[in-house]
């Protein structure tokens, strides 16, 4: 299937890309190798600096298929070996891309030039047959005029999101503490031709919150979904040596914050008969895990008022649920792998799947929750995690 090409341009332009072969059990292999990329003719192609010899080249011919990151994207791929005249235009794209790069060179010779492959996105499946590695399902959603906010919105599973429902039409307001990461990628938003709106709001402040949700509505006239993301991870510590100062902090952004943001989600959809709320709980919302109890403990507490809150607004119009994440591909989980290696591990072995999940896979699951096509889903806690908590 060919690249759609703003995704094609935002991998080029931002020359971000890492690539992961899959190994045979559907995880991938080792750490993501950054790589130059160039597009030709529609189509995104790499070469392998080392040529041949490189790991991730080996691996990339023998199993065909693997994950990207790029541009904040994951995408899930295949790997095809390029020959013949088609590498002197990627000779030219590379020059004309790198032409200021001591390593063009290298990269124009022939050691590289042997390695040169084409990425293309991975034909995907709505079906439930398919074995490790299968790719995410691809799903279509229509929220044309519509207006979603996100919290948490300037990476990983929010900034996703916040990407999903502008491609299917809504207008966004990607709302995070770090105001600057979110307000690049609103201007980004804008410029593939979308509607958006960066807010900075610190998620524990409740004002702030109020003033996030009264901006979208000044800017787009209402409000019909949200996806209260924000969240910050623990250290693993046993129960007896964590700080009340640490459970202060995680409560007032993972519960505290989600409290604040549908309080005043909802003074606004009340008014307007109907909206749709989906917070973000985690697969800690669900079990526990030793060492975690501070982080779970605000996880359990989002579903408390995620069922509490639905049922006083289930025959209003305005429906509210919770989507469980389990150990997915983003900038905390890549955190917890340099800080805590040895539990990241473990947890990853005892994911039925065998793979991290991706931020598309959680987009998914909230524009779902948000559509029509779960209008009959109320209260519910919708886990995402690989067969994780059914184990």
């Amino acid at each position: 299937m060919p690249w759609p090409q703003d995704e094609l341009r935002r991998i080029t332009e931002q020359d971000d890309l890492h690539v992961a072969p899959f190994r045979e059990d559907g995880a991938t292999y080792g750490t993501p190798t950054w790589i130059w990329c160039v597009a030709v003719e529609g189509e995104l192609y790499v070469r392998a600096y080392n040529g041949r010899e490189s790991r991730w080249y080996q691996a990339a011919m023998q199993q065909k298929a693997g994950r990207i990151t790029a541009a904040g994207l994951t995408r899930e791929v295949t790997f095809e070996p390029v020959e013949g005249q088609l590498n002197e235009l990627i000779d030219d794209a590379y020059r004309e891309k790198y032409r200021d790069s001591r390593y063009l060179i290298p990269m124009l010779g022939a050691r590289a030039r042997t390695a040169t492959v084409k990425i293309t996105p991975r034909r995907t499946h709505t079906g439930s047959d398919g074995g490790p590695g299968m790719a995410q399902g691809s799903v279509s959603y229509d929220f044309t005029g519509a207006v979603a906010l996100v919290t948490g919105a300037a990476s990983g599973m929010g900034l996703a999101t916040a990407r999903a429902f502008a491609q299917a039409g809504a207008c966004v307001t990607l709302a995070d503490v770090d105001g600057d990461t979110a307000r690049k990628a609103a201007a980004q938003l804008k410029e593939e031709g979308h509607q958006a709106l960066a807010i900075a709001c610190d998620v524990a402040d409740e004002l702030a919150v109020r003033d996030m949700v009264t901006e979208t509505v000044a800017a787009f006239g209402r409000l019909d979904v949200a996806f209260n993301n924000a969240g910050v991870q623990s250290p693993a510590t046993d129960t007896a040596d964590s700080q009340s100062s640490e459970y202060d902090r995680v409560t007032s952004i993972n519960l505290r914050g989600v409290w604040a943001c549908m309080k005043h989600e909802l003074a606004q959809m009340r008014a307007q008969d109907r909206g749709a709320i989906v917070n973000c709980s985690s697969l800690g919302g669900l079990v526990g895990v030793p060492g975690r109890g501070v982080y779970h403990a605000a996880k359990h507490g989002v579903l408390g008022f995620t069922k509490s809150a639905a049922l006083e607004y289930a025959a209003t119009g305005v429906r509210i649920n919770a989507v469980c994440p389990g150990i997915i591909d983003t900038p905390m989980a890549a955190g917890m792998k340099a800080t805590e290696t040895e539990a990241m591990d473990t947890l990853m072995q005892e994911v039925p799947a065998r793979r991290l999940g991706s931020s598309a896979e959680i987009a998914n699951a909230v524009l779902w929750l948000c559509s029509s096509g779960s209008s009959y889903v109320i209260g519910h806690a919708l886990a995402v995690d690989g067969g994780y908590t059914v184990r």
